[in-house]
């Protein structure tokens, strides 16, 4: 009897873990809508970072790293590109080959974002103490291996 109960506790307990991940995510989603910039996603946000921190990219490259589609890319750097963020270039070589590559306004930015994201990331995590925070993320860590 003990066991079962156990087993239904352990249950219960998964339920509610992915329950409280979902109003989790929510809250997540919640802040960064308060404070983005108009027409940003994350995915938007993701994609500046990769072409900072890479160079200029290939939309298939992009999709790859951010496991979304390229024609995901493609429409969601149709907006970045319409906006100044991003600009679109063909290779010289093969004129085949498009590269994105982050603007001057996109990199303004993406230091917007990332001081708005820092600010909402101080936020939500002030609830815990360091050693709150270091098993949290050493669980994290654990479930991602």
């Amino acid at each position: 009897m003990s066991e079962q109960w156990k087993i239904n506790n352990r249950e219960e307990q998964i339920i509610e873990i992915t329950e409280m991940f979902r109003l989790f995510s929510k809250k997540w989603m919640a802040e960064w809508n308060k404070r983005k910039p108009e027409g940003i996603s994350p995915t938007h946000a993701a994609i500046l970072t990769l072409l900072e921190s890479k160079g200029p990219q290939k939309p298939s490259s992009l999709a790859a790293e951010l496991h979304i589609t390229t024609g995901g890319v493609t429409g969601l750097t149709d907006k970045l590109v319409d906006a100044g963020y991003a600009s679109r270039t063909r290779d010289d070589a093969d004129r085949r080959l498009v590269y994105l590559e982050i603007t001057e306004a996109g990199r303004e930015l993406l230091k917007d974002i990332t001081r708005v994201k820092r600010e909402r990331e101080t936020s939500i995590f002030s609830a815990l103490n360091d050693e709150e925070l270091n098993s949290y993320l050493q669980l994290l860590q654990k479930l991602c291996d």
